[in-house]
């Protein structure tokens, strides 16, 4: 287990309890784990805690997880990003 003082901090944000769930799970020997289940609730929590990744969701309601990075990269530049999905669209 990694100390909590070298812990990064990171944001799962997925619109599926059961995923964001087992993400957390996986994750959370090894980082603070902070949980969203829309783009909306992840920028409103990013506001409020100091996040240092984001896992995002491709697939969800309203904005999708590619909307959401594209917000955070011009708000929150220095934090790092990905998409993850089981069934990515063509285009990714």
């Amino acid at each position: 287990m990694v100390p909590p003082v070298a812990m990064k901090t990171v944001l799962v944000v997925d619109d599926e309890k059961a995923i964001r769930t087992a993400m957390s799970r996986a994750l959370r020997d090894h980082c603070h784990v902070l949980v969203a289940d829309s783009a909306e609730d992840a920028l409103s929590r990013m506001r409020a805690e100091r996040v240092d990744i984001v896992l995002a969701d491709y697939s969800m309601p309203g904005a999708t997880g590619e909307d959401l990075l594209r917000a955070m990269w011009r708000a929150y530049p220095g934090v790092r990003r990905a998409l993850v999905s089981g069934t990515p669209p063509d285009h990714i």
